[in-house]
């Protein structure tokens, strides 16, 4: 019988799969699935289930009560002293029975770690409240764990291989709930190029974010590496203009990133769905392992139990803000600081007119073009919205009126970048010839280099031709001087 994770047969059973099927997928026999989904596991599913029924049946006095006894403390010889968990269960005792709330003291005790997390983000944070600043350091976090905060996004990429054609895939999720967002996926059309950065550049990120922001809210945070299409101005000022804190994570240590993780699991659900007998488009798969993964229940170390992301959003919320959507436009809009000449703003090959009132001590000789600062929306480059580049004051909006090319698509963009790439490898390649040839001139300065083959042949047939000539000359000159003689 082969060997079976415990996970691999739960996620098997939240997608949907009986247990006919899983035992048939798994080569496992039926009793142990069942055992499995019904069994300990199950057990813990339930208690995470209960506790959260238990919060919602508190009502805030009691809520607030609870957090005042944890973070309540004295001071003692120069140590704080905080009340034992039996001590704040005494107190508490009557406020739940009056909530309906009847708990025994060692399921309060369970409940306890639950609230904490719940309500202060970690056993951490609740201790760095409640203790002297020179005792915080015996509450650290280990290295090991990384901090899930409500509100802090994780966005990276990952590449993925369907019926010989290679993609990249750039996601977004919600650290604290778990919760997966729609993906961006973009085609890889040059070979061997499985680097996301190949595929992706800073306004596919921009307009990815973009779409997030005006569909689910402004988050907190984001966190990403040191990646320069998500690190660099433009995206950052873009972020800081939304009150968006920028965090970065450390270089060469994929497990600071909690998003890494994700992307194993979703590759091993979309091969799951793919050993079902699905039929279809990438997206469609991936997207399908998304739905799959928010429905089915994780372990959540830091709410102590066990539950689905969607089940978590709507306990706890994503924690974003929400803020109107042309707000969000503007500040991920393509930014061009240009002159108006002749009413005339000109961009990427697009001419836009944009008519102002100049003040007279511009007219004449005394006229200077004007510096303007433009900005594009990503999905409408109609319109400009004007601004003076010294002053910042805004000018109006300029209109589209002619284009001397085509509009460039992104699949324009991707050929010129490929383009650009093989340019440089030609570079490279005649670079390194180069040195070769040095080096070789350098071991061997007196190597003369030998005519082809084709070229011997001609030289030895030519000298036979002129060898033969000579001979004909000379027997001519012979012959002559006999016949002289006789005469």
């Amino acid at each position: 019988m082969k060997k079976v994770s415990k996970s691999k047969i739960l996620q098997l059973h939240a997608e949907g799969f009986s247990i006919r099927q899983i035992a048939k997928i798994t080569g496992v026999s039926k009793s142990t699935v069942h055992r499995v989904v019904n069994g300990d596991i199950g057990k813990e599913r339930k208690k995470g289930e209960k506790h959260l029924r238990i919060y919602k049946s508190m009502s805030q006095t009691t809520k607030n009560k609870l957090r005042t006894l944890l973070t309540m403390r004295t001071e003692e010889k120069g140590t704080s002293r905080v009340l034992s968990n039996a001590q704040i269960y005494e107190h508490i005792k009557l406020n739940l029975l009056a909530d309906n709330v009847k708990l025994s003291k060692s399921a309060f005790y369970e409940f306890l770690d639950y609230f904490i997390i719940r309500e202060f983000g970690s056993q951490e944070n609740l201790e760095k409240q409640r203790r002297l600043k020179k005792e915080i350091s015996k509450f650290v976090q280990s290295k090991g764990t990384v901090k899930r905060e409500v509100g802090l996004w994780e966005i990276d990429a990952t590449g993925y291989s369907f019926n010989n054609k290679n993609y990249s895939v750039m996601q977004v999720i919600d650290t604290f709930t778990g919760y997966v967002f729609p993906a961006m996926i973009i085609e890889n059309k040059e070979k061997n190029a499985k680097h996301y950065n190949k595929a992706f550049n800073s306004l596919d990120v921009a307009y990815y974010l973009m779409t997030l922001f005006i569909q689910y809210g402004v988050p907190k945070a984001i966190k990403s590496d040191n990646e320069k299409i998500i690190k660099n101005d433009y995206i950052i000022n873009a972020l800081k203009e939304l009150g968006v804190e920028y965090r970065n994570t450390k270089s060469y240590n994929p497990s600071s990133k909690v998003i890494e993780r994700f992307f194993r699991s979703l590759k091993d659900t979309a091969r799951t769905i793919r050993a079902t007998g699905f039929e279809g488009e990438f997206s469609d798969l991936w997207h399908l392992a998304i739905e799959h993964f928010n429905k089915e229940s994780h372990n959540f170390k830091h709410i102590q139990g066990t539950f689905s992301p969607l089940e978590l959003v709507n306990s706890y919320g994503l924690g974003t803000r929400e803020i109107d959507e042309e707000t969000i436009r503007l500040a991920f809009a393509e930014r061009f600081e240009r002159k108006v000449i002749n009413n005339q703003i000109k961009i990427d090959n697009l001419v836009y007119e944009f008519i102002y009132h100049k003040p007279k001590t511009e007219l004449g000789r005394k006229r200077k073009n004007l510096t303007v600062l433009c900005l594009r929306d990503l999905e409408n480059v109609t319109n400009l919205f004007v601004y003076n580049a010294q002053t910042g004051e805004y000018l109006g909006t300029a209109k589209l009126i002619s284009q001397s090319a085509d509009l460039e698509t992104i699949k324009d963009k991707q050929i010129k970048q490929k383009q650009k790439r093989i340019n440089k490898r030609i570079q490279k390649l005649e670079a390194e010839k180069t040195i070769l040839e040095t080096e070789a001139l350098q071991e061997d300065p007196y190597k003369i280099e030998l005519p082809e083959d084709s070229l011997l042949e001609e030289l030895t047939t030519e000298t036979e031709e002129k060898s033969e000539s000579f001979e004909e000359t000379e027997d001519l000159d012979i012959l002559s001087q006999l016949l002289s003689e006789e005469e």
